[in-house]
């Protein structure tokens, strides 16, 4: 539960910090840190993908 939180908060982060342009965060150094933690803690490994996968597809469609 303690690394899903820590990726609940730099998602949260991430949006406030792209939403108000206040510094450059890249992708590659956002998805390198949540690789990060689901090292640490690999049974959310599944959970978190499934996460990114569902989150890309409502906001991109899942071509259906």
């Amino acid at each position: 539960m303690k690394w899903v939180n820590e990726i609940l908060h730099r998602v949260t982060a991430k949006s406030r910090v792209e939403r108000l342009q206040l510094h450059e965060w890249s992708e590659d150094s956002f998805n390198q840190m949540i690789i990060q933690y689901v090292k640490q803690e690999p049974t959310i490994a599944t959970m978190v993908g499934w996460s990114i996968r569902d989150a890309y597809e409502t906001v991109c469609g899942d071509g259906n």
